[in-house]
């Protein structure tokens, strides 16, 4: 019988690996979108899942596993003596990958054309950039005409 996980892995990278599963699946994801629009403001469950048509207790499931990852703080408020949970993204879980991010990059050596073509690779089977617009592209930073994208 092979390994479990939990004996042929460190536990760092099992901490890794749950981190991005909790961001890896579509509610998840609208979830923390709500949350980014939202600008740092705190929202309430209703709020954060108006536009995800799932079950309540299947949006239950997916919030209580941003939460228990760190993606997502809560908070506890009074309104009108009646008690309501808030929610709002944890700075300090982007903050963490933005440095792998960056940590990546520098271990890994590419030029400017190797990582222009590493990103189109990567975004070209999973979604269309431009449709979506995800990057704001500056004068200053590598340029992918549209017709590369499609």
């Amino acid at each position: 019988m092979g390994a479990t996980k939990y004996e042929a892995y460190t536990e760092r990278q099992i901490q890794f690996a749950n981190f991005f599963k909790s961001i890896a699946h579509p509610a998840r994801f609208a979830a923390i979108e709500s949350l980014i629009e939202a600008g740092g403001d705190e929202l309430t469950f209703d709020e954060i899942f108006k536009n995800i048509n799932l079950a309540q207790s299947t949006k239950s499931v997916h919030l209580k596993q941003l939460i228990e990852a760190g993606i997502i703080k809560t908070k506890l408020t009074k309104n009108r003596n009646k008690s309501c949970l808030k929610y709002r993204l944890n700075k300090t879980a982007f903050e963490f990958l933005e440095k792998l991010i960056n940590h990546i990059n520098d271990k890994v050596d590419l030029n400017e054309n190797e990582r222009l073509s590493a990103l189109k690779g990567f975004y070209q089977n999973n979604i269309n950039l431009y449709r979506l617009n995800l990057f704001k592209l500056s004068p200053n930073t590598y340029q992918i005409n549209s017709s590369e994208s499609n």
